[in-house]
């Protein structure tokens, strides 16, 4: 099945079912995760630190790792083109007591004063769901938002990670996929357009492999089989598991080739 590109309509009744429960949940999740560690271990080397950095997330949604970023000190930004998620966000934001700075704006027309404004640009789940030239356009949107030398993290879906690809094309096939074009990267891909973009000094990293396996081929089934039978998602709890994080310096190749999500570095020439 084909699908257009994602509209604000659909993340609309995303955020609006979206509860501060599940930010708190999710939240946990991902400061435990070996994305966010290996973010932190990228921005410490590099930068001593979050504190008094300008980051922006761009297609935030719930600016979830812009929330963790700002708990170690960083100025905070997020941007979406759903009014919707930016009201959650604000509203999060708030009960944890962090400040950010909300901007409702389409990542394909970015105000030219938010140019080179930013020491760390990033986005998690967005570039996926782009094709044709908007596609490599995301990727230099991240470019732009950038001062020389900053940092981006591209966060997307695994071209390689069978698990999700078997879900992902069952849920179509049954017309239970509601999150619009998905099209997941290869690492081959995803290097050469960030490439195209002036980012070098690029690395990429996987989450965990055995979590996208329980995820993708048992939990994920088993929650869209009870919404449909039963009307309510039996296994939300089960989604949030956490992953393991990434605490010491080894990289495990099973991750980085087969996990759900491929994160990548790159610092802007």
């Amino acid at each position: 099945m084909a699908f257009d590109h994602k509209t604000p309509e659909i993340w609309d009744k995303v955020w609006r079912d979206y509860s501060l429960a599940d930010f708190e949940i999710d939240l946990a999740q991902e400061r435990d995760s070996i994305r966010f560690q290996y973010i932190l271990d990228c921005v410490t080397r590099d930068f001593g630190g979050f504190r008094d950095l300008k980051v922006v997330e761009i297609g935030a949604g719930r600016g979830l790792v812009t929330l963790l970023m700002c708990q170690l000190g960083a100025n905070g930004t997020v941007i979406d083109y759903s009014e919707d998620a930016l009201t959650v966000a604000r509203e999060f934001y708030s009960h944890f007591g962090v400040e950010v700075s909300t901007v409702c704006m389409d990542a394909f027309d970015l105000s030219k004063d938010l140019h080179q404004a930013y020491d760390i640009s990033m986005s998690f789940g967005l570039a996926e769901h782009f094709s044709g030239a908007r596609r490599q356009a995301i990727f230099q949107a991240h470019s732009d938002l950038l001062r020389t030398n900053g940092m981006s993290f591209i966060s997307v879906p695994n071209a390689a990670c069978f698990p999700y690809r078997v879900f992902k094309a069952t849920a179509e096939a049954l017309d239970l996929w509601r999150l619009g074009t998905e099209i997941p990267f290869t690492r081959q891909e995803l290097n050469e357009r960030a490439s195209a973009a002036d980012f070098n000094d690029i690395d990429i990293v996987g989450s965990s492999f055995p979590i996208s396996m329980s995820k993708y081929l048992l939990v994920d089934p088993l929650s869209y089989a009870s919404r449909k039978v039963l009307g309510r998602d039996l296994f939300h709890s089960l989604k949030k598991m956490p992953e393991r994080p990434r605490r010491n310096k080894r990289r495990f190749w099973i991750n980085d080739v087969l996990g759900y999500s491929l994160t990548l570095k790159g610092r802007r020439g």
